[in-house]
This record gives C-alpha cells, structure tokens and sequence, in this order.
C-alpha cells in the first residue's frame, strides 16, 4: 500500500491550518493550483487507501467489474442472437474495449459528484483551492484504467488479435477520458454540494450514458451515417471510436464528429470551470 510521507502531510496542514476557509475563495490560478499539487497526490492516495481498505479481493474488482459486464452483455447479445459489431470483430472483445474505457468515466464522475460533501470537514476548516478535490477524484480512476487495458492485451492476444504499435495510445485516450470526467465533474461536484438530490440521480444518468454511448455496440453499425455527427455531441461516442480504431483497425471517427465532439467537451469544461468558480464562495456554508 502506498504512504504519504509524514513530514509532507505535515507540512501541507501547517500550510493550510491558519488559513481563513473563506479567503481568496474563486481567485486561484493556475500557479496556485500548482503549488498546492503535493496536496493532490495526497488526496489520490487517501482515496486508494480508503477504496481497498478491508477488502478481500483488492484491486481484482477493477479487472471483475468490466469482466462480468461484458460476460453478461455478450451472454445477452447471443440470446437476442443479433450482432453489435461487424463480423470481424468478437462481440466480447468490442464490449470489453468499451467497458474499461466507460468505467473509469463513470468512476470518475461519481467520485467527483461527491468530493466536495465527503470533504466538509476540511472545507469547512481551512483554505485550499477547492478545485483540488474534482482534480484528485479523477485521477485514482486511472489506475482502472490502466489494469483494463492489460486485461484487454491478454484477452485480444488469446482471441488471435495482432498486436501493433497502435495499442499504446492508451496513455492518449487516458488522457481523453480523464479529462471528460474531469469536465462533467465540476459540474455535479458544486451542484451535489448545493442540492443533494443529485448525488442520487448521478448513477442513473450514468446508466443512461452507458446505453447511449457505443461500449456495448460498434457506431458504425448501430448508427446511420448521417446521425453519427449528432451523437458525436457526446464526446465518449467519439473516444470510444478511436481506442476501438486503434485497437481493431476499424474505420475511424470522422472529422465532423471529432469537430463535434471536441467543441462538445470543450462547452462543458469551460462552463462548469465557470459555474464551479462562481458558487465556489458558498461551498463551505452548503456542504
């Protein structure tokens, strides 16, 4: 298990321990937000050490999650007796390439919905950018991300798959994704803090976006051309397309929909960085 060094954390307490809670609440920038950076390494590790604390399997439930998932989605598949995939790729290794890309996503945001409220405690006590706390959530759902794509090199060399240079762009669309939970975060995170209701609706939109979004069938045999560009306004239809493009040499994302789809994340990023700054001032008193 990882440890924070003592003297580190220390330090970082000492930093905060006579800060006002309220002070320069919504005017950090982004050298702020770098000096605080030992601060998101120590809530990442928390957060791992919370997560598989007293757990018996340990970190297998990131490779059992995405597994039963697919069993049961491709199980499902061939008792409809329908196909989600072409035919040149398995039903199994599409929904399994879909899953470890959706799942740290959905990780992601859930964790970061309820940063802010787990936190009261030090929120309520001392100053840090509050931005830390989004930033930190998701960043531990990495890790499932990188054990999924491992599980999926083993599964695709077992089904006869050829490996190629391409399969490690996996730190790019780590990248991608992070940075979509982080976009769709800061928007549940503040709303979470400031009505509650949310924290419950938040798991079932997820499962909504699970079926709107490609990870248990391919785009390019579900959709009709001329709607792929509409549902490219969801950005993991598109980040899905290209890990899968990568991965199984299939047609990629067309430029209308990475267009879309950048312009799509980049809305959202940008206005819930706005509406989190904006009701920073009020996260103390609502949490």
């Amino acid at each position: 298990m990882i440890a924070i060094d003592p003297l580190t954390t220390e330090r970082l307490l000492d930093a905060m321990r006579w800060s006002d809670a309220r002070a320069a609440i919504g005017r950090h920038s982004v050298r702020e937000l770098w000096a605080y950076r030992e601060l998101v390494y120590a809530f990442v590790v928390r957060d791992l050490q919370v997560r598989y604390r007293q757990t018996i399997v340990g970190v297998a439930w990131v490779i059992i999650q995405p597994l039963v998932n697919t069993l049961l989605y491709s199980g499902l598949i061939q008792l409809l007796q329908t196909r989600t995939a072409n035919e040149n790729v398995s039903n199994f290794l599409l929904i399994l390439s879909g899953s470890i890309v959706w799942q740290p996503f959905a990780q992601g945001v859930q964790q970061t919905t309820l940063c802010l409220a787990n936190n009261r405690n030090l929120i309520t006590k001392t100053y840090f950018p509050r931005l830390l706390l989004p930033l930190a959530a998701v960043t531990t759902p990495l890790i499932d991300f990188a054990i999924g794509w491992m599980c999926l090199v083993f599964f695709s060399i077992a089904f006869g798959v050829p490996i190629h240079a391409a399969w490690f762009v996996a730190p790019l669309v780590a990248l991608l994704v992070t940075l979509m939970s982080f976009a769709v975060g800061v928007w549940t995170s503040m709303l979470n803090a400031l009505y509650r209701d949310l924290m419950s609706l938040v798991p079932f939109l997820l499962q909504i976006g699970l079926l709107l979004t490609p990870v248990i069938w391919e785009t390019q045999v579900l959709i009709p051309e001329k709607w792929r560009t509409v549902a490219a306004i969801n950005p993991m239809v598109t980040i899905i397309g290209l890990f899968r493009t990568a991965w199984f040499d299939q047609p990629a994302p067309t430029l209308a929909m990475i267009v879309v789809s950048t312009f799509s994340l980049m809305i959202v990023l940008f206005s819930g960085l706005w509406f989190f700054r904006s009701h920073e001032d009020l996260v103390a008193d609502s949490v």
